[in-house]
């Protein structure tokens, strides 16, 4: 917002008005020579715009413009980085703009919507369950209005797990083999 002025040079009496509510023109009217003031708001667009002021005086028509430029494309995205568990779930995601973007995200255990919006919004990160032992770190990318903002879904390893069973083999006295079944997530060793 601001304001700019307009010298009149004239021999007669004049009114003036402007065709935008953007714009406000004082003094609204006045006699030979003098100066109007065009005070206009803050372009919150992204595009520019142009307000036109009309001097009528003696019969006299005359017309002179304010253009005014454009709000610069803004994009945020926040907070930059989201830690989640090791299980399946969903976490949002802010996103502050004046203009339009687009998401992708870089993982295949990562599923981010919506795809695209306008201006203020939120997104939603759906991730699948981690099962390995190492966490891992999912990029979301948000481009609008020349502006690229990258954040993170990180999420944790699964807790390291080691189960045998059964817990116990009942064997007869003869010699022979048994057998006892691993479930696990991480490696290991065995000793008698």
């Amino acid at each position: 917002s601001g304001s700019t002025a307009f010298t009149i040079t004239s021999n007669t009496s004049w009114t003036v008005s402007d065709n935008v509510g953007w714009l406000v023109v004082n003094p609204a009217n006045g006699t030979e020579n003098g100066a109007i003031i065009a005070t206009y708001t803050e372009n919150t667009n992204t595009t520019q715009r142009v307000g036109t002021i009309t001097v009528i005086g003696g019969g006299i028509t005359r017309t002179v413009t304010v253009t005014q430029a454009a709000a610069p494309f803004a994009l945020t995205v926040s907070p930059p980085d989201q830690s989640v568990t090791n299980t399946s779930g969903s976490t949002t995601f802010t996103v502050t703009s004046n203009t339009s973007w687009t998401v992708s995200d870089d993982v295949t255990w990562l599923t981010v919507s919506p795809a695209s919006g306008s201006g203020n919004g939120t997104l939603t990160a759906t991730f699948q369950e981690n099962i390995t032992t190492s966490p891992r770190i999912g990029t979301i990318t948000v481009i609008g209005g020349g502006i690229t903002k990258t954040v993170t879904v990180t999420q944790a390893a699964a807790p390291f797990a080691l189960t045998v069973s059964p817990s116990d083999q009942s064997v007869t006295n003869a010699s022979g083999s048994t057998a006892f079944t691993i479930t696990s997530n991480t490696s290991w060793t065995v000793s008698d």
